[in-house]
């Protein structure tokens, strides 16, 4: 579980380089949006192919009935498209904005660059999780005090068959101890040029 959070960065380094050469990653993406009625979404699936919008399905069976008509022309108006926004024709502009609103947040996800800062903040969360049990366990085992602090050191190693994250506490700037948390919550100190369980 940790080496695929660990291997995102490398992923992600990948992801870029491709939004250079395109616009999207091919596939279908979903997006809502607000609708006219209180409470309502308007649901879509855009389809890309690397360079532009060619396909958009909407579901909004909540919008008022004179928006419905209009569903296939702004489909069709979409079509071509590296954006959402849908020019000014005849309709309910709530619902157009709505639908404009959907199909943003769809392409968002389709776009390299945002699915790459969405992998990025997922992997950050991860690592500050697992450094926040690690910092509480230490601390009752009385093995670093609240003067010092956890660096992830953006490393892995693998221990008793798991691969582990790898943690320094620092005090005063200075490096105090090295640490390993394994997915199933196992703590390591490394001690005498190894690694040990602590217990």
């Amino acid at each position: 579980m940790y080496k695929k959070f660990l291997d995102i960065a490398f992923v992600c380094c990948v992801v870029f380089m491709a939004a250079i050469a395109f616009a999207f990653e091919p596939g279908t993406y979903e997006g809502q949006g607000k609708g006219y009625s209180d409470g309502a979404l308007v649901k879509v699936k855009v389809t890309v192919d690397a360079e532009k919008i060619t396909a958009v399905e909407i579901d909004a069976p909540e919008e008022v009935p004179f928006g419905v008509p209009n569903f296939e022309t702004y489909s069709k108006a979409l079509i071509g498209r590296t954006y959402g926004k849908i020019d000014a024709v005849a309709g309910a502009t709530m619902t157009r904005n709505g639908i404009s609103e959907a199909v943003e947040k769809a392409l968002d996800k389709a776009r390299p660059e945002k699915r790459a800062a969405a992998m990025l903040q997922e992997r950050e969360k991860h690592v500050n999780s697992v450094a926040e049990l690690l910092y509480e366990r230490l601390t009752e085992l009385e093995k670093i005090d609240f003067r010092e602090e956890l660096k992830y050191l953006d490393s892995t190693v693998e221990l008793d068959g798991e691969e582990c994250l790898e943690f320094s506490s620092h005090f005063n700037s200075s490096e105090t101890g090295y640490y390993a948390v394994s997915p199933s919550g196992k703590i390591y100190e490394y001690t005498n040029k190894e690694y040990v369980l602590v217990k």
